[in-house]
């Protein structure tokens, strides 16, 4: 959002990594090279609004609907997770965490397991499906005021929540990409210029000593 502060921001950051043992060039053809790849989000979430107490109106009233649809639609995704990764009540499978919460900010009641997740029904869950999917690191740091009872007690609900998430993170490994392909050609084009060079050098050489 080019024109207001209220929008969500995300920076997303691609990470390759390529072995380099420093072996034979022949080896890029005789060997299958496997390249780790990372997705590093960081993600800034505007908080939700209420208009009857901010009095939005117009283009402000309708950026306020849409991030207070997608932040409706986060916490169903994560609600979503934390019911496959957890079968028991809420209030029992966190009797060890340490977030203690007051008893109006749990709940007894026991969800049925989703027979999917909803990450289509917005944008900001489908850019954060890899993360949120469970093959990630995540770290989350939540704003709470004892101003805005009520925003705190949905908040520290939601913290409770995502903090119920199985997440195991395993390396993400697959062929070269293209460019990569092509970096790799344009140096061994290069070598190729190398021996070229060499071999003229050594055949003029050899042309020189037959004459005598």
């Amino acid at each position: 959002n080019k024109e207001s502060s209220r929008s969500h921001t995300i920076v997303r950051i691609l990470i390759e990594s390529v072995p380099n043992d420093n072996e034979e060039e022949n080896d890029f053809e005789e060997k299958q090279v496997q390249v780790t790849n990372a997705l590093l989000n960081f993600v800034d979430l505007a908080g939700s609004e209420k208009a009857s107490q901010t009095g939005a109106v117009g283009e402000r009233f309708k950026e306020a609907t849409f991030i207070n649809k997608s932040l409706s639609v986060l916490s169903q995704v994560v609600l979503q997770l934390s019911t496959m990764a957890n079968s028991t009540t809420t209030s029992s499978s966190h009797s060890n965490s340490s977030i203690n919460l007051p008893q109006s900010c749990q709940s007894s009641t026991k969800q049925p397991a989703p027979k999917y997740i909803n990450y289509r029904d917005s944008k900001l869950t489908r850019i954060l499906q890899s993360s949120l999917s469970g093959n990630a690191y995540i770290s989350l740091i939540f704003n709470i005021t004892p101003a805005a009872v009520d925003e705190t007690h949905s908040t520290l609900r939601f913290a409770r929540t995502a903090k119920n998430i199985k997440v195991g993170p395993t390396k993400n490994r697959g062929p070269p990409t293209g460019a990569q392909y092509r970096t790799k050609i344009t140096e061994l084009e290069n070598l190729l210029v190398g021996k070229t060079s060499e071999l003229e050098i050594l055949r003029k050489q050899i042309v020189s000593m037959q004459k005598f």
